[in-house]
């Protein structure tokens, strides 16, 4: 039976435009969301969204992308958000047996809105794997109506994604 690291080379190999390190940084994200999906607090509260949501949740070939962005659902508060990422982080780490570095920081952004952002940064899942694995999220109550904060007009085109995610391993 080949090894992850065996069917993520392979695949590399038969698409030919997508690194090895690319698919890592894919497997890698799927088994946080994993994690996120096995935090009470956090899979009640946060909808996926932008590239990753639509890659992992309706269209399999979509570009890949490296980070996961969230909104908070309307009415939701998620104290000490922070640290229910980390626990996410910490399931991820226990599915994928290797340690991360998680960073997280607050800031208010131009509108004063109040958003988090952190980094969580990793070792090489497997040997000869090129050391730049890391990939950012974030999350803020800035979109409420799951639309643009300055029109609050609902401008979401795809409903939100429960259940199974599009994974090719």
């Amino acid at each position: 039976m080949a090894t992850v690291d065996q069917m993520l080379r392979a695949l590399a190999q038969r698409q030919g435009t997508v690194p090895y390190w690319v698919l890592e940084k894919d497997y890698a994200l799927s088994y946080l969301l994993a994690g996120i999906a096995e935090t009470p607090a956090l899979q009640d509260g946060l909808i996926l969204k932008g590239g990753t949501a639509l890659r992992k949740c309706y269209f399999e070939d979509y570009r890949f992308s490296e980070d996961l962005d969230f909104s908070l659902r309307p009415g939701h508060i998620v104290p000490d958000a922070d640290e229910f990422v980390q626990q996410a982080v910490e399931r991820m780490e226990q599915l994928l047996h290797f340690l991360a570095d998680h960073t997280c920081f607050l800031h208010q952004d131009w509108l004063n809105w109040r958003m988090s952002n952190g980094i969580v940064c990793y070792a090489p899942l497997f040997p000869n794997a090129q050391p730049r694995n890391r990939f950012s999220m974030s999350y803020s109550r800035r979109c409420w109506t799951y639309g643009t904060a300055d029109t609050g007009k609902d401008c979401r085109c795809f409903p939100a994604c429960k259940g199974a995610f599009h994974c090719p391993w």
